[in-house]
């Protein structure tokens, strides 16, 4: 299983700025490291040689009034929020939140909606998937015809919730089996998380 995990870093420099790392104490350096070692002697967890690239590299794609846009970066509310990002690759599930605070926000990734029932049951806060293209083919009465969910018709697109845990399930924008879609548009999905308080 690969995770990412997102690093809040704050105000605090790392070495990807010489200048600004160069500023700290010996002793404040060796606190960031011991900080990243030990996420990194996490049992069953090794990082991946797979590196995001900082924030401020991105593209940001986004729908307005049925227009795309595209920017460099990705929103200002963001770049200011991003500290960076780290893979890692885990044994299973188990191992990847072992060092993941309880407090903190925690976002699965998992292709096929199903997974919602193993993240509920790990405190999980918010699932996104996809996997069922929304259905494809929705007929009146019958409801979706290809992309039926083991977990029933309301886990096929959209906004829905198992106990404690959010899913979002994209109908995205692919085709499977035949090549059409009715009574059910492509979609991009554009989520906006803001902290709650």
């Amino acid at each position: 299983m690969r995770f990412m995990l997102l690093i809040h870093q704050g105000a605090t420099p790392t070495p990807q700025d010489p200048e600004a790392w160069a500023r700290l104490s010996p002793e404040e350096q060796r606190a960031v490291y011991t900080d990243y070692r030990a996420i990194n002697e996490t049992p069953g967890v090794t990082p991946s040689a797979v590196q995001m690239q900082p924030p401020e590299t991105a593209t940001t794609v986004r729908v307005e009034d049925g227009r795309t846009l595209t920017t460099d970066g990705p929103f200002v509310e963001t770049k200011e929020a991003l500290g960076g990002y780290l893979f890692y690759e885990a044994d299973d599930l188990d191992a990847a939140l072992h060092s993941v605070p309880a407090r903190d926000a925690k976002i699965l990734l998992c292709h096929n909606p199903l997974g919602v029932r193993r993240a509920s049951e790990q405190g999980i806060d918010l699932v996104l998937s996809g996997h069922t293209h929304g259905g494809q083919v929705r007929l009146p009465v019958v409801g979706s015809f290809y992309g039926r969910s083991k977990l029933g018709e309301r886990f096929v697109e959209g906004w829905n919730r198992l106990n404690g845990t959010q899913i979002y399930v994209s109908r995205g924008i692919g085709k499977v089996l035949v090549p059409l879609r009715v009574g059910c548009p492509p979609e991009i999905t554009c989520l906006r998380l803001r902290r709650f308080s």
